[in-house]
């Protein structure tokens, strides 16, 4: 972990459980080390390509957006104070 790294702990393999999680701003990426099985996803957030479209002062917001029984990675672009 980087001292700039944030927890976003959330079910996000839709097991019941918690994962822990982990989100860089610094890049975009999260890691989320799945409990059902002990797999580590690595995802990005505002990136696409090689275009980078998060900033530092994004905050990691992890939720059911859709009708889903997990946590999805999403965020919100510096909108809100820490």
């Amino acid at each position: 972990m980087t001292p700039t790294d944030r927890l976003v702990p959330g079910d996000y393999d839709g097991d019941g459980k918690t994962d822990v999680a982990v989100h860089r701003p610094s890049t975009g990426t999260w890691y989320i080390l799945n409990s059902s099985d002990g797999s580590v996803r690595i995802a990005g957030w505002g990136v696409h390509g090689q275009e980078q479209f998060n900033t530092v002062d994004d905050i990691p917001v992890p939720g059911a957006y859709e009708i889903s029984n997990y946590a999805q990675i999403s965020g919100n672009p510096g909108l809100c104070p820490q």
